[in-house]
């Protein structure tokens, strides 16, 4: 017999719950580990960057101060302060003069690519540029580092700002980061504004270029106002971000680093705030990057754990044969005991638990066989006990037309005596033989008593009476039949002295908390009571009118229950009384137990 993959069969459902287990337990694993490592490296990736952030916004706080500190060394000295409160009236002096005095300074500094004066009165920009030194401008509000220097902010002062912008001055179009002083009368008229400029390079492109690589991530400098004035990637220069969602983080904290939607990337976002100019630094890396060789780690290991787990199942598969053979073999005996075959055994080879299966089906094959053995010859009894009384229901039948023949020939001869006990006999015979009733009024049973008393006194000679102390509500309730003719002929043979005469027996009946009474007393007083309890408690017995009495008491204990049945006493005074005792109701299915 060939036992393939079966979903429906214990190996197949241990091996599946199994390998359930280890995937679940496996994958769960991975995911765990690979979730734990993402974020590890977030975290790691996070604190270096910000670590970078932070240098770089050193230097550039530094490059910055150095241009706060030139920017005021100029704006005090007195040269540069004569010639821009407008001492000499001739402008084109006035400028040569500022000229000379940018073009030393610029040259003091390694960071400082040029020096811009705006003075208002000329509506001229003057340069540090020893080529084109000035140039006349029609609209100052089109100039960053002019119009933001009227509305200052930020931490250098009140009179100082800083602005990236692409510059329009130079030969050569470059963009400066600069820091800008506002210069006063003594009157505090606005005289002009002063410009120290650092070429963008200088102050943090490279910067952008070592931080950010070709894995999609970008640095970004963004203005308190929320406008990219410089980036990694040129195409993000002035752009507003103050509608972007992730930006509310970026505005309420000074730095930090969070995983968010960039540009409808998930991506991981780096940043600080440099502390003088309130510009935020933001290093933006796709979250994918991140993980890419986490990823990588995390297919290979669920390839080997797929592999490992699969041979696994393989050798759990065919290790179960180990359990799963004795079990088939089991399988395959039950279903020949179950097809009728009870002399199949096991072989008791084993050592191990089945060896006690295996007898333990032994044990209980041997049972069954012996008793199908007992139920055959129980069905051989049976059906020779049926046979009798296929052949006794012809007794009865030819009974009846025998005793109806002769009461037919005594009356004829008009014998009143024998007819009467004939018709009386005839009577109880046919109550006693009917199977078909098991419950009779207990007026029916008062009046086949009656029959038996009829023949028992023409045989005695009316040595007894009998007299009845029933209720009319009592003659209406069901009782087993032929109760009462036994218990009538155990008061002739024990209670009463029919040689002396004078016998007399009653019948009485009355209620009980669960069901009746009917008590029949004579008034004799030499019975054995030894011998009726004998009678009750025995299942043999000596004489017909025993079984009589046994009987009754056997079959009211069936009908009703154990509480009920017979028991006798004995009055010195009184006499002989038996005791019969009804339930309310038969128990249900009574004649079938």
């Amino acid at each position: 017999m060939k036992h393939g993959f079966n979903i429906y069969n214990i190996r197949t459902k241990l091996v599946l719950a199994v390998s359930l287990v280890i995937i679940s337990g496996s994958v769960t694993t991975l995911l765990l580990f690979y979730n734990f490592t993402s974020n590890y490296l977030a975290e790691k990736i996070a604190d270096s960057t910000t670590e970078q952030l932070n240098k770089y916004s050193n230097i550039m706080n530094a490059y910055l101060e150095e241009a706060y500190y030139q920017a005021v060394r100029i704006a005090t000295e007195q040269r540069f302060a004569q010639a821009a409160a407008d001492v000499a009236d001739d402008a084109a002096e006035r400028a040569s003069t500022i000229n000379s005095i940018l073009m030393s300074e610029a040259e003091k500094s390694a960071i400082v690519d040029s020096i811009y004066y705006y003075s208002e009165r000329d509506k001229t920009v003057i340069t540090s540029y020893n080529i084109s030194p000035s140039e006349r401008i029609e609209n100052a509000g089109e100039y960053p580092w002019i119009a933001i220097a009227e509305n200052p902010f930020g931490k250098m002062g009140d009179s100082y700002n800083i602005s990236v912008y692409e510059d329009r001055i130079g030969l050569i179009s470059n963009r400066y980061v600069s820091v800008s002083k506002t210069i006063y009368r003594d009157s505090g008229a606005m005289t002009g504004v002063l410009s120290v400029n650092m070429k963008e390079n200088t102050i943090y492109a490279n910067f952008f270029y070592n931080i950010a690589g070709s894995d999609g991530s970008e640095v970004k400098m963004v203005s308190p106002s929320g406008t990219i004035i410089s980036s990694s990637s040129t195409e993000s220069n002035y752009k507003n971000i103050t509608q972007a969602a992730y930006y509310e983080t970026i505005r309420s904290n000074d730095s930090g680093y969070f995983v968010d939607e960039v540009d409808g990337i998930s991506k991981l976002v780096v940043f600080v705030t440099h502390p003088l100019s309130e510009y935020k630094l933001i290093y933006t890396i796709p979250f994918a990057a991140i993980t890419s060789g986490v990823v990588y780690l995390r297919n290979l290991a669920f390839l080997l754990s797929f592999l490992g787990i699969s041979i696994s199942v393989s050798i759990l598969y065919f290790i179960s044969n180990e359990f799963y053979k004795p079990i088939l073999k089991m399988k395959g005996v039950m279903k020949d005991f179950e097809e009728g075959r009870f002399d199949v055994r096991i072989e008791e080879v084993r050592e191990d638990e089945f060896r006690l299966l295996y007898k333990g089906f032994n044990n209980m094959a041997e049972g069954v066989e012996e008793l199908m053995d007992k139920i055959v010859e129980q069905r051989l009894r049976i059906n020779q006990v049926n046979y009798k009384i296929l052949q006794t229901q012809m007794t009865p039948h030819f009974i009846y037309n025998t005793l109806y023949s002769i009461k037919c020939a005594a009356m004829l001869h008009k014998d009143k005596t024998t007819t009467e006990m004939l018709s009386a006999f005839i009577e109880l015979l046919q109550i006693s033989t009917d199977n078909k009733v098991d419950l009779i009024p207990l007026e029916t049973e008062i009046k086949q008593l009656d029959n038996y008393v009829l023949l028992q006194k023409h045989r005695y000679q009316d040595v007894f009476d009998i007299e009845y102390d029933i209720d009319a509500h009592f003659l209406k309730k069901m009782v087993p039949k032929l109760i009462l003719q036994p218990l009538v002929e155990n008061s002739l043979k024990y209670g009463i002295d029919l040689k002396k005469g004078g016998g007399k027996i009653t019948l009485s009946a009355y209620d009980t908390d669960d069901g009746f009474r009917v008590e029949v007393t004579d008034n004799g007083t030499h019975a054995d009571m030894t011998r009726i309890e004998e009678i009750l408690s025995s299942e043999s017995y000596g004489d017909f009118s025993e079984i009589g009495i046994s009987n009754v008491n056997q079959r009211l204990k069936l009908i009703y229950g154990q509480a009920f049945g017979i028991h006798y006493t004995l009055d010195q005074q009184k006499g002989l009384t038996a005791v019969v005792d009804f339930g309310s109701n038969p128990i249900a299915n009574y004649d079938k137990i």
